[in-house]
């Protein structure tokens, strides 16, 4: 009886050591959850966030009910960057369900030349209703997508 937890916790020790060092992660610079109409002054949400020099790109957890446009501005002493995303629904079926899956289309990735704060505009072009998450990860060499 004992040979098989022995078998167990060798089989789970080769297994880890194939699996080598832990992903790595792009750190998050930006976050923001939108999904109250409160959160938009006037039409648009508005922050700042800190940025380092290098690579950037946009991330979004989108849903049926987002803005079907979001128009995105990012300014910093060296960077002035507006992009447009537009979300595209696509349909799956499997033998059990049909669902849609989210995402939203466009230029995702920027570059920053300098370090410093920045300030981000999100306008969801008037429709305030739906909820969408966007976030701004820092690309790091080697990490994973």
């Amino acid at each position: 009886m004992a040979a098989i937890p022995v078998a167990i916790l060798a089989g789970a020790l080769v297994v880890s050591s194939f699996a080598g060092p832990p992903a790595h992660k792009d750190p998050v610079i930006f976050h923001a959850s939108l999904a109250d109409p409160d959160l938009y002054e006037g039409g648009t949400y508005t922050s700042s966030f800190e940025i380092n020099a290098g690579d950037h790109e946009f991330r979004f957890v989108p849903n049926g009910s987002s803005p079907k446009t979001l128009t995105i501005t990012v300014q910093a002493e060296d960077l002035v960057l507006t992009e447009s995303f537009a979300l595209r629904g696509e349909l799956h079926e499997s033998w059990i369900a049909k669902y849609h899956t989210w995402k939203y289309e466009g230029n995702a990735r920027f570059t920053a030349t300098g370090a410093g704060t920045a300030a981000i505009t999100i306008d969801p072009n008037g429709d305030t209703m739906g909820s969408v998450s966007v976030d701004i990860v820092e690309k790091s060499k080697g990490a994973t997508p």
